[in-house]
């Protein structure tokens, strides 16, 4: 606990243990579980409520995860933070993340996936897991 919100950088990954080590800011490093990483991903923000529009197709850096609500703190370019919905984020192509809520495919929830692109006409991302099964997943499904 008492690392927790610490600020780091993924150096590599122990295929055996599943476990990635990062090398933290303030200096030492952990060997932590993907369940405990937070990407620091640049996203675009899109399908925003009337009371937000005004940052649609704006850029930002996600900075928490609010698991039980499904939401995303986003911090802006202009330094101001927004919370966001899991659906209200797009992930850049090449972005990893982990798949989680599926029903009819339960198997693949937990595993990671590498985005390939964002398909518009039917709203999903296109993403790989490893051993190249590919999915189509909705915005919430794939988490950070």
């Amino acid at each position: 606990p008492e690392k927790n919100g610490a600020v780091g950088v993924v150096e590599g990954v122990d295929e055996g243990s599943g476990r990635y080590t990062v090398k933290l800011r303030e200096g030492g490093a952990l060997a932590l579980k993907l369940a405990n990483l937070l990407q620091m991903a640049e996203v675009r923000l899109v399908g925003l409520a009337a009371s937000m529009a005004e940052h649609e197709g704006a850029t930002g850096t996600i900075f928490e995860r609010n698991a039980e609500a499904e939401m995303y703190g986003v911090e802006l370019a202009s330094g101001q933070s927004l919370p966001v919905g899991y659906a209200n984020v797009r992930l850049a192509d090449g972005a990893h993340g982990i798949v989680d809520g599926l029903q009819g495919a339960a198997q693949y929830n937990g595993l990671v996936a590498r985005v390939l692109e964002f398909e518009e006409s039917s709203g999903r991302y296109l993403a790989l897991l490893d051993g190249g099964k590919q999915l189509r997943l909705r915005p919430q499904n794939l988490r950070l």
